[in-house]
């Protein structure tokens, strides 16, 4: 594919030949862009709810009344394994 062809242009040197810092500045900056990497729905996804229940939960702990006497370091893990068991149940996991 296209990484695997960037990679033999850019290592186009004789063998025992060291790259200066430059020569490997270059060639990372060659192989290393933006359009390499992908992120997915799936992906978002499953960010979201891993890191978006614990913020839920610890949001509606301070705002709704009588919920404050439960320990963030006890809310925080219950949603977090909440979205865990859901993500699970749902096969995005």
């Amino acid at each position: 594919t296209l990484f695997f062809f960037r990679i033999k242009e850019a290592l186009r040197k004789p063998d025992g030949v060291n790259l200066t810092k430059g020569q490997f500045h270059t060639i990372t900056e060659n192989l290393v862009t933006v359009h390499s990497f992908s992120f997915g729905k799936a992906a978002f996804d499953v960010l979201v709810v891993l890191f978006g229940a614990p913020m839920c939960a610890l949001l509606v702990k301070r705002v709704v009344p009588g919920l404050k006497s439960f320990s963030d370091d006890v809310v925080i893990p219950v949603a977090t394994s909440g979205a865990v068991v859901y993500l699970a149940k749902t096969n995005k996991l």
